[in-house]
């Protein structure tokens, strides 16, 4: 045999233990993508179904020590390797919708509408690399084939590991970013966001731990330390990948996606705010109105003869009232006041004891 398949006895309670809870985790995973439409998840989900099927191929390969069969090993060896890369695809496109939901894109370094494309792009890359190197290390039938096999696995890996750790930059700059901005502050209380990128954070940190094991297992060589030792596949890949599908199934993505409408909605009310204060205080607004030869002051006062008060219109024409008659709704009141003319109004100023109106109010 050109290449041996396992430099230990596998455990077969491992194998089945893990292919258990990843089965769990995944089902779960699966109703909850379903429930929510959270659809961009489901390369998460086949990474989950890779870990559970997995997993279950080791524990048949267990079961054949010492006379281990090719199809099992390869089944585990492949499904295992690629799992994570699908893990990280919902990774990227989790920060993507994030930064929309935020309306956050100007202060990323990479707008959201190529995010989630070059990085998933680059993780496609590393997956098809490494199950290229995975397929001919299988098949090998010379040392020569295994070391081909071994450096593409590694390549991918690399692959990996530079995209990966390229998303954690574009994911710290944009998290520091939004927290200097004042905007956080209103965001924080309605939408979980920044509880979302530390979830981002952990997840990433245990899949890049888990790539870089790799790594350091395919270059030691199929002779190295790391792989004539069961225990590091079980510390430094299932579980943390297995810690990955947890977090995600406790604080699931889909509550990013049900906060959207409140951010549109605190985004509403913040834009009905800023057109307030605009067209009362800001002078652009002031100098629009003076270009249209409509400049409103406090002090100011349509022409009733030509502008229709608009009280008017949504209740209809108010009653005429005679010199001195009392106003007998509040809609003839505020008709009255808007015909007093400013002679007028000035007086009333005065006999409420506020300062009189200067010439330099009417300019």
């Amino acid at each position: 045999m050109g290449y041996q398949y396992y430099h230990y006895d596998p455990s077969s309670g491992a194998a089945v233990a893990f292919a258990a809870v990843f089965g769990l985790t995944t089902v779960i995973h699966i109703w909850q993508m379903i429930r929510t439409r959270t659809w961009y998840l489901t390369p998460f989900v086949i990474g989950g179904i890779f870990e559970a099927i997995g997993y279950l191929c080791r524990f048949i390969s267990a079961t054949e020590t010492p006379n281990w069969t090719m199809k099992p090993y390869v089944g585990q060896s492949l499904l295992l390797l690629l799992a994570p890369a699908l893990f990280a695809a919902s990774v990227y496109m989790i920060l993507g919708r994030i930064i929309r939901m935020l309306n956050a894109g100007s202060i990323s370094l990479i707008r959201p509408s190529w995010l989630t494309k070059i990085f998933v792009t680059g993780d496609v890359l590393s997956f098809l690399v490494q199950s290229g190197g995975g397929g001919m290390l299988a098949k090998a039938n010379s040392q020569d084939s295994v070391k081909l096999g071994e450096n593409m696995i590694i390549g991918g890996l690399f692959i990996q590991i530079i995209f990966f750790g390229f998303f954690i930059v574009v994911s710290i700059v944009f998290h520091r970013r939004m927290l200097s901005t004042p905007m956080h502050h209103m965001v924080v209380t309605e939408v979980p966001w920044n509880q979302y990128m530390k979830i981002l954070y952990t997840v990433s940190v245990l899949i890049m731990i888990r790539s870089i094991y790799r790594v350091a297992e395919y270059v030691q060589g199929s002779n190295g330390y790391l792989q004539s030792k069961e225990a590091f596949i079980y510390v430094f890949d299932a579980a943390l990948m297995f810690a990955c599908c947890i977090i995600l199934n406790w604080w699931h993505p889909s509550k990013i996606v049900s906060s959207r409408k409140k951010v549109e909605n605190v985004g509403d009310h913040e834009m009905l705010n800023n057109t307030h204060y605009d067209n009362t205080h800001n002078p652009e607004s002031q100098a629009i109105n003076m270009s249209r030869g409509k400049e409103w002051r406090h002090d100011d006062t349509p022409d009733t003869r030509s502008v229709q008060s608009p009280i008017s219109n949504q209740f209809g024409p108010t009653s005429e009232k005679h010199e001195g008659e009392e106003p007998s709704t509040m809609i003839d009141q505020v008709h009255n006041d808007l015909s007093k003319s400013p002679e007028e109004k000035r007086k009333n100023v005065e006999k409420a004891g506020r300062r009189p109106m200067g010439p330099e109010d009417e300019n």
